[in-house]
């Protein structure tokens, strides 16, 4: 048979939706030497639509290689790089097409691809609390997908194994529902059977099962068995279990004919229904929607769970656990990969709904889907990843919430007017300091920095600028973090906030030395004046082209001439003390003024003497 009549067959059964045997078909035609660039496109094509698209990427990336004008291909090209997990290409590959590709549509998808891949490095390293394991006791080389706990013995979930007949679009079995009986033997030892007749139908597409809490009513998907005659859109199908048996499943009647209605999912107490549709008036593609039950006979009152949840993409496989939270798929919000699982929690007192990606290990650059938790800490998600056992595999998860806390510092440098107003400095030079260590250098334009810091740490933050004496401003987080009852899950932000007011550095203006202490009729340094004056040796370093007067100062009791001898012994002993720290002699004068300088001219209490009794210093000169 020649490549033109392989073509024309396999663009028959592309048509007819039969993919797998188009591809077969497109392959022969390349191998008799067809036209490259199409059938490497049908073949990516056919791919794609049969829910491969990983598959799809060499072919398309061939196809574009003869020609690159073909626009589907070079769109889903990208979106296919961004299930590898080749990021950075897919966002080059979309920039371009959201700039040069020919249908509208997609120009507006690959832009919102664009703005949300902006995010996929913070989603990729952000810390969750998911272990994954494959369910390989129930895991095969089909697809297995929807694992959903019914009881503490049975999991019910979707699956392709066991069928003689194959599904044209994928080569795989038709899928039907199972239950997973535990045997008890040991956590996962059990068997998996067909949920019984009339659900289970080898000649359809049943999946995505949900009951009721009694077990007396199911709410699965059903779709089209193939053939022209047949249903061809998936639909939500009801069946009660009465007299020991299922009654004939029934069409249930919020499907609107001609859309896609599927993954249903019912609340804990069995009053609303979730599902997704395609339906007319969405946001996008597949949108998420809810039913209500009335009167315990119909299911009424229709409602899309709105622009917050659904995007233009697609919004699948809800699933509302126990407190609330609202866990869904979608490919229309900022993820890793096709579909990711995200949550949405609404907060309690303002009412605002938040979603977040649910990040790795829950998420990967494949389709990760299908969540649900059987308690508060395990739970099943399903995923086509690389490393699985077949098509979809089930993973088994268990949960712990993460209660992480960062700590940031905020710093701002200021400095007072002349009208003892506050006025933010510019260009200042940031140092912090965690012990002895240098853990920042920065000049600021802003004034201003923000850093983030350990738990259970101290810091030291110098502010410099010239023309200013150099501002410090000490930081601790020990015994800062809050207790776990007052932390929401997840990242929680702690900001620390220092204000660093620098002072300009003006010729013979006196400065007081906080905290400068002598024994009684005594010059020697204590301990805790060297620290003091340790303050005084970082500023004669951070700012060289200074030179000081260091003076001491008495009270009035006792003689005039012992006070200025005293003093000067004091004003000697402190600059002999910041000599031996480094500090050039040339650079300093030691002055004792006695007690002919008081700031109190008549001290009536020992707070009073103690404020005349102090050290000062003054800058002399300013060299640059």
């Amino acid at each position: 048979m020649t490549a033109s009549k392989y073509t024309k067959k396999g663009n028959v059964k592309f048509k007819n939706g039969e993919y797998d045997f188009a591809i077969q078909l497109y392959q022969s035609a390349l191998s008799k030497g067809g036209i490259k660039d199409y059938l490497n496109f049908k073949i990516g094509e056919s791919y794609r639509l049969s829910n491969r698209l990983v598959e799809a990427v060499p072919f398309y990336e061939k196809a574009l290689d003869n020609n690159s004008k073909l626009d589907t291909a070079a769109y889903f090209y990208a979106l296919g790089l961004k299930s590898q997990g080749n990021y950075q290409q897919a966002i080059t590959r979309l920039k371009d097409y959201s700039e040069n590709g020919r249908t509208y549509d997609f120009r507006n998808k690959a832009q919102l691809e664009i703005n949300n891949l902006k995010q996929w490095e913070e989603i990729y390293a952000k810390p969750t609390g998911f272990l994954l394991k494959n369910a390989d006791y129930i895991n095969t080389k089909g697809a297995e997908f929807c694992g959903y706990k019914f009881d503490d013995n049975s999991l019910i979930f979707s699956t392709s194994r066991g069928q003689s007949k194959l599904y044209r679009a994928n080569g795989l079995g038709f899928l039907d529902l199972y239950k997973y009986r535990f045997d008890g033997y040991d956590a996962t030892s059990g068997q998996a059977v067909p949920i019984e007749p009339p659900i289970y139908n080898e000649d359809t597409h049943e999946a995505c099962a949900t009951y009721t809490p009694d077990g007396n009513t199911i709410i699965f998907a059903k779709s089209n068995d193939g053939s022209k005659k047949g249903r061809k859109e998936t639909d939500l199908y009801i069946s009660y279990f009465r007299n020991a048996q299922w009654t004939a499943p029934k069409l249930m009647k919020i499907n609107v004919d001609g859309y896609w209605t599927s993954t249903p999912m019912l609340s804990k107490d069995g009053q609303t229904l979730y599902f997704s549709s395609n339906r007319r008036g969405g946001n996008g593609g597949i949108d998420l929607y809810k039913a209500t039950l009335e009167n315990d006979t119909a299911w009424t009152n229709v409602t899309n769970l709105g622009s917050k949840i659904n995007t233009i993409g697609n919004e699948m496989y809800p699933f509302l656990a126990s407190n609330g939270k609202f866990y869904f798929a979608s490919d229309g919000h900022p993820g890793l990969g096709n579909l990711d699982l995200f949550v949405a929690t609404r907060d309690s007192a303002t009412g605002a709904l938040t979603i977040n990606n649910l990040g790795r290990p829950a998420n990967s650059p494949a389709d990760d889907f299908g969540i649900s938790f059987s308690s508060d800490s395990t739970g099943y998600i399903s995923s086509n990843r690389e490393g699985g056992k077949g098509d979809d595999d089930i993973y088994d998860f268990n949960y712990k919430p993460l209660y992480i806390v960062n700590f940031f510092l905020d710093g701002v440098a200021k400095q007072i007017t002349t009208d003892s107003i506050e006025k933010e400095l510019t260009d200042v030079h940031f140092k912090l300091f965690e012990g002895n260590d240098l853990q920042l250098d920065s000049l600021s334009q802003s004034g201003r920095l923000t850093k983030l810091i350990k738990a259970n740490s101290q810091y030291l933050l110098l502010a410099e600028k010239k023309g200013y004496f150099t501002k410090e401003y000490s930081i601790n987080t020990k015994g800062k973090t809050p207790p776990i009852k007052e932390l929401k899950e997840g990242i929680n932000h702690i900001r620390i906030f220092a204000k660093l007011v620098l002072e300009k550095i003006e010729l013979n203006k006196e400065i007081v030395l906080e905290n400068i202490y002598y024994d009684y009729n005594k010059t020697d340094i204590r301990n805790d004046a060297a620290n003091e004056l340790d303050k005084l040796v970082r500023l004669l370093v951070e700012n060289p082209g200074i030179k000081i007067e260091l003076g001491s100062h008495t009270d009035s009791r006792g003689n005039n001439d012992f006070n200025l001898k005293l003093s000067q012994g004091r004003a000697d002993a402190a600059v002999n003390y910041i000599i031996s720290k480094g500090i050039d002699a040339k650079r300093l004068v030691a002055k004792g003024y006695g007690e002919t300088d008081p700031i109190i001219k008549e001290e009536k209490s020992e707070e009073d003497f103690q404020r005349n009794r102090r050290t000062e210093f003054k800058v002399l000169e300013i060299s640059e």
